[in-house]
């Protein structure tokens, strides 16, 4: 445990992930991020529209959060560490994880904002999605309602309705609860032309916007490849397919390379060598199944680069 090794080692730092934290009665619970952080933290159940089934993500992005906050807390024990010699301990746990980023709406909650909400009945109108003629969802951001109100009337053609006293501030929109009117106003709107061409449109004026993606748009996104978000890999049983990158950059080193891996097995004997064992030994642990080593042929290095390194506007900086 923590205690006994700090005794010894007084300058280790130990880092340790939980499921709900050191105290209470989950304290010792199994759990994972789905029911951790997503159910128990509050994700599945005030994510969707209200009124329909909990959320259920496609991907562990409660993990990933909760790990970066680790990495977060060790560093800052390591900062401490070098300047007074002292190690820490470090916890973090995904259900804390979930509560923290959760902050603006249990604190809201507390103040009548109920969750989940429906896209019907949100506070601000201008912080909503839309569906536009071609059947495809529009978000837009505009957070300051009355400076942008006449702005937002006049995008959707409703010219008679600037000034409006019941809809121009957020303050009568919000006293009276003509949210639920507003965006009736807002549908009819944004229904009379396509995606596009609002996009285009909502540009000209400083709307920040875009469209509600799903995967298969990212996968075609240029804007993700320019940034190095997703790199073009080639494996020669799959063929050609999209990897997401490390989103951490480092000035110095640039995009980083991305290495094709080897067959599973690959450096097993060489390591086991390495640490002392004979060829006989390795070829009884792996008969017995306790290792697995590869016997095909070499497998080259290959190493793919990202877009910008390809059209060499990026430097290789390693």
């Amino acid at each position: 445990d923590y205690e006994t090794l700090h005794e010894e080692f007084p300058g280790l730092i130990w880092g340790q992930m939980r499921g709900y934290g050191e105290f209470g009665e989950f304290a010792h619970a199994p759990g994972y991020d789905a029911v951790c952080w997503a159910a128990r933290g509050g994700v599945a159940g005030t994510f969707p529209e209200k009124d329909t089934s909990p959320a259920i993500p496609p991907q562990a992005f409660g993990d990933y959060n909760t790990a970066i906050m680790m990495a977060a807390g060790l560093l800052g024990a390591l900062v401490n560490k070098l300047r007074t010699g002292q190690g820490d301990k470090v916890v973090v746990n995904l259900y804390h994880s979930a509560i923290w980023g959760g902050s603006i709406g249990l604190c809201a909650q507390q103040f009548g904002a109920d969750y989940p909400k429906s896209r019907t009945d949100v506070p601000n109108p201008f912080n909503n999605t839309y569906k536009t003629a071609d059947d495809k969802w529009l978000y837009i951001c505009q957070p300051q309602h009355n400076r942008y109100y006449n702005d937002m009337m006049k995008i959707i053609g409703r010219d008679d309705l600037v000034d409006d006293p019941r809809y121009a501030t957020i303050e009568n929109v919000k006293a009276n609860h003509l949210q639920p009117e507003l965006i009736t106003i807002l549908d009819e709107g944004f229904s009379k032309k396509d995606l596009e061409e609002w996009l285009k449109i909502l540009a000209e004026w400083d709307v920040p916007s875009q469209k509600v993606f799903r995967f298969t748009d990212i996968l075609k996104d240029d804007e993700a490849y320019a940034n190095d978000a997703i790199r073009k890999v080639k494996y020669n049983a799959f063929g050609e397919h999209a990897l997401p990158t490390t989103p951490i950059r480092f000035g110095g080193y640039g995009d980083p390379p991305i290495i094709l891996s080897k067959p599973i097995g690959y450096h097993t004997a060489e390591y086991l060598e390495h640490y002392g064992y004979t060829p006989e030994q390795i070829a009884e642990l792996e008969e017995k199944g306790a290792v697995k080593c590869y016997h095909g042929e070499e497998v080259p290095d290959v190493i793919f680069k990202s877009e910008r390194q390809e059209k060499g506007e990026a430097p290789c900086n390693w």
